[in-house]
């Protein structure tokens, strides 16, 4: 322990300085990928069958990097975080191909892959992923529309936009296809006619098979969304704000291993908010996914 307050001692000096946590950092960043080239989590939690897979730009010295993941869409494990030399088709086909092999999955494990619906992620599905089924994230579609109803609430006011969002709501929020084609053909003949809302339309009609998936009981438990990728990027980046002027190439690299083995161990809040829920609250994704940890943090599993 490091006391600069005590009387000196025979003890070696402990050469701290402004990189000191970087330092203790990367060094932990090595036995993480250690780790995970010797199989990581690999039988300690389930695979539910549903994978969720979302890609971000992350910077680094003032450089951009694309930086891609892939979760259990049920459990929330994180299987594979790994920044991109780009982000193309053949990159993130890898990272898929790289997820089966650490993992010990078989390609017809997968049941459903949560995504943006991005082409990298058509070409995994046709080239890799070939028996897993398309859910488009909600999250998503509603980002992809929110611009053309602003911008149509601006012209004709607020509250016809709101009654459009609920109508788009209940085509989305239908318990199953057909009565989500109804209600879109109900939409469609009090809408259709609106310019400013041609766009919105056609985008609904054209994802909405796979905007239902999930209500074809392919996997239990999954969602509809790839909010658990967002909610990592969100988290990770408030740390890289503030780490990456020290990161060098393969620093990223380290940090990225350490970051994986954080969000699997920590838990989820007990504590209850008006506005947010906790859906496991006491427990990290690991145990969601059925694994005995008993006790250990992130902590112990790189050895810090």
């Amino acid at each position: 322990m490091w006391d600069p307050l005590s009387e000196p001692k025979d003890d070696p000096e402990a050469k701290l300085n402004h990189t000191s946590l970087w330092r203790w950092l990367q060094d932990a960043g090595e036995k993480a990928q250690k780790k995970r080239l010797e199989g990581g989590y690999r039988g300690l939690a389930r695979f539910s069958g549903a994978l969720v897979a979302d890609g971000t730009g992350v910077k680094i010295r003032g450089q951009s990097h694309p930086l891609h993941l892939i979760c259990d869409a049920v459990t929330r494990v994180g299987m594979r975080i790994q920044r991109l030399a780009e982000e193309s088709d053949v990159a993130v086909r890898g990272q898929f191909w790289a997820l089966l092999r650490g993992w010990g999955l078989k390609v017809n494990e997968v049941k459903v892959l949560i995504s943006d619906g991005a082409h990298w992620y058509r070409a995994a599905l046709d080239w890799i992923l070939r028996k897993a089924r398309q859910q488009r994230s909600i999250f998503h579609l509603w980002r992809n529309i929110l611009p053309a109803i602003r911008s149509f609430g601006a012209k004709f006011g607020e509250e016809i936009a709101k009654q459009f969002i609920a109508e788009v709501k209940s085509v989305w929020n239908a318990e199953n296809l057909d009565s989500a084609q109804l209600r879109l053909a109900s939409l469609k003949a009090s809408w259709g006619k609106v310019l400013d809302l041609q766009g919105v339309l056609a985008l609904i009609e054209k994802t909405l098979a796979e905007a239902m998936t999930h209500t074809l009981g392919i996997v239990e438990g999954m969602g509809r969304t790839s909010n658990v990728a967002e909610r990592f990027f969100r988290r990770y980046k408030q740390r890289v704000a503030r780490m990456g002027c020290f990161m060098s190439d393969g620093g990223c690299d380290n940090f990225n291993a350490v970051w994986e083995v954080y969000i699997n161990f920590e838990p989820y809040q007990v504590r209850k908010e008006r506005k947010k829920r906790y859906r496991y609250p006491g427990l990290c994704p690991l145990e969601v996914g059925g694994a005995q940890i008993q006790g250990v943090t992130w902590l112990d599993a790189v050895g810090i």
